[in-house]
């Protein structure tokens, strides 16, 4: 008797939730031929960015989202890459990445290539090339064909990669742009000199013919010049119809453009802002069809992923519901490890908000936080010498610290580099400093940060004084260059002297000395609240408006059953006991769903964890992050993006 009512309120319930969340339907991408997710850039933003913005997909969700869309669409040729650059960030990356590569080996890439930001310190490049290190562990879906050994000139990763799907056959090369700094241990070739070496004219000659379209990892710029000679490179051996998408990155931005009828360039946003998805015909049937290359730009948000995938549950969290067995694994892996690290230990609290891209002497500017406080405040050398101290941007800060309390791991987002401070110049007489302050500190870059010198100079300039000059490492060589060229008369030969005190070090010093609580500052004021508060607030109301909504149906329901019931007089009853024994099935499968979901696979050495190369890296012995010793590698070059 029961069945008609029940019926009845559950369609009240499925229409409300119809049009509150859509119907569960297909896969809302445009999908094609070869379908690619997207990776590039996230310096060790594995965690997301769940903690001050809306951004909280972690690595984790982003395993299940790919895991998902390639179950959904099993028929489909669907790949996963990376495109460099997952170093320097956060203090996951901090120091030299056993802790973040262990992160990194979870993750499911088809195949991947190296950035700039691997390359600097010999330390790291010793690191991800050690046999049975980062690079082998992904073998040849480790792509590099311009990054060698400088003593073997054998490539770092493989040269190329051919991918075979189920419709299609993809050949992947990877290029780094031609950076010119940076570690000894390596050498980029230029591009030019790969086009014409025998190894890549062999392959392209055999290959040409076989495959269905070229896949080029580039960490370089959307429309770097490097992109073009690639694509004349490649379509003198292939053509004008091969397919060919560029995957881009490096720096820092969305965007899209075609170079010609059968080629396109991509770049997928940094810091995991970005899950990017391109997808393109094969050869055949771009002559047949009308289709064409694809693209879009998913917000790295866990309800955006969930969307996409049609996952429609409402007994579950968008989270929950995502989150697949080997995610859920490495979303445990990255809490231990963040944990065993002390990056989310609490260290101060920030008085308000101080964003990066605010101009240098806005109030919420933290390069104005920088220049007047942190290093007049906290510089260590205090003598009667007097001293300033210049830096790049582009070297020096690199996110946004929010408001309320302060993690070790804020202080690593602000400056991820905890390079040395050296004196790079003494006794330099002030009219050097101001010729210095005119021609250099005053500029101004279109293409980063158009609203922040340049270079910034930290400190008082009087006249008729001697100045000694103190700047980040990567820094001393573009500085001691620039001094040359203003007055030969400065001693440009000095050599230049570490001070044993990073970058990021004087960030947390500052942090534990002058904000040491949240009780000595000023809070928000009443206009204002913070975003994670507010997206809160609405889903308390969403919540609280969906539940009102079922209880008024499933009220209409059971006083349908109840009329119902009296109508036909129906004697045939349940009894509480039945009631109740429904119930406790009920109970037991549910714990019994949420316990194979939700737990840990033990590995072979009995640690909780995914059986994988979780094990190489132990957590229980990491260094704690709150006081920093550094050694620094002889790098003559400026940090670029």
């Amino acid at each position: 008797m029961w069945t008609l009512p029940l019926l009845f309120s559950s369609l009240i319930v499925c229409c409300f939730l119809v049009a509150v969340h859509g119907v569960v339907g297909p896969v809302d991408l445009p999908l094609g031929d070869v379908n690619v997710v997207v990776l590039t850039d996230t310096h060790s933003w594995v965690s997301g960015h769940g903690r001050h913005e809306d951004l909280d997909a972690t690595y984790a969700h982003v395993l299940s989202f790919v895991e998902r869309l390639k179950e959904m669409e099993s028929d489909r040729d669907i790949w996963f890459v990376m495109n460099g650059d997952f170093n320097d960030g956060t203090g996951l990356s901090q120091p030299a990445p056993s802790a973040l590569t262990s992160i990194l080996e979870q993750m499911p890439w088809d195949a991947l290539t190296i950035g700039n930001h691997e390359l600097y310190l010999d330390e790291t490049v010793r690191h991800i090339t050690k046999d049975g290190g980062f690079i082998q562990w992904f073998g040849s879906r480790y792509v590099t064909s311009n990054v060698v050994h400088s003593d073997t000139r054998n490539p770092f990763g493989h040269r190329y990669l051919l991918l075979e799907g189920k419709h299609s056959k993809l050949l992947v090369f990877g290029f780094l742009y031609e950076m010119d700094y940076g570690s000894d241990l390596k050498t980029i070739e230029l591009i030019h000199d790969v086009l014409n070496a025998s190894w890549f004219v062999d392959v392209m000659e055999d290959m040409k013919t076989d495959v269905d379209a070229i896949l080029i990892l580039a960490h370089m710029d959307l429309e770097d010049d490097l992109v073009h000679l690639l694509l004349e490179g490649l379509r003198y051996h292939v053509g004008k119809d091969m397919p060919i998408q560029f995957i881009t990155g490096h720096t820092h931005y969305r965007g899209y453009a075609k170079l010609d009828n059968r080629s396109a360039t991509f770049e997928a946003g940094r810091y995991l802002d970005t899950v990017g998805f391109v997808s393109f015909p094969t050869r055949e049937n771009f002559v047949k069809d009308e289709n064409d290359f694809e693209h879009v730009f998913l917000d790295a948000k866990v309800s955006k992923l969930s969307e996409v995938l049609g996952l429609d549950d409402d007994d579950r969290s968008e989270a929950d519901e995502l989150l697949t067995f080997k995610g859920q694994n490495l979303l445990d892996f990255i809490d231990q490890t963040r944990e065993h690290l002390g990056i989310d230990d609490v260290i101060g609290c920030s008085p308000r908000t101080f964003y990066l891209n605010s101009s240098l002497h806005a109030k919420d500017s933290i390069w104005a936080l920088y220049k007047e406080q942190v290093v007049p405040l906290t510089f260590p050398i205090v003598d009667e010498k007097k001293k300033v101290i210049i830096q790049n941007k582009r070297s020096n800060l690199r996110y946004s610290l929010f408001e309320g309390n302060t993690t070790l791991d804020d202080a690593w987002v602000v400056n991820p580099f905890n390079e040395s401070f050296y004196q790079a110049a003494e006794d330099v007489p002030t009219d050097v400093l101001l010729k210095l302050q005119e021609s250099l500190l005053e500029t101004y870059s279109e293409d980063y940060l158009p609203q922040v010198p340049e270079w910034i100079l930290i400190g008082v300039v009087e006249e008729n004084e001697t100045y000694d000059i103190y700047t980040g490492h990567f820094d001393v060589p573009a500085l001691q260059e620039a001094l040359k060229r203003f007055d030969r008369a400065v001693e440009t030969e000095y050599e230049p002297q570490s001070i044993n005190y990073g970058t990021t070090q004087i960030w947390i010093d500052f942090i534990k000395q002058e904000w040491p609580n949240c009780s000595t500052h000023w809070h928000l004021e009443d206009d204002e609240v913070d975003l994670e508060t507010m997206h809160r607030h609405h889903r308390r109301k969403k919540r609280g408006f969906i539940g009102v909504i079922v209880a008024i149906a499933l009220s209409l329901g059971i006083l349908f059953a109840l009329r119902f019931r009296n109508r036909q007089a129906i004697n045939e009853e349940l009894t509480v006991q039945e009631l109740l024994r429904l119930a406790r099935e009920h109970s037991d499968r549910s714990l019994a769903r949420e316990h194979s979901h939700g737990s840990l696979v033990k590995n072979n050495s009995g640690r909780s964890g995914s059986p994988t190369r979780m094990d190489d890296w132990d957590i229980a012995n990491a260094t704690n992050l709150h006081s920093i010793d550094f050694e620094t590698d002889d790098v003559e070059a400026t940090r670029l993006t």
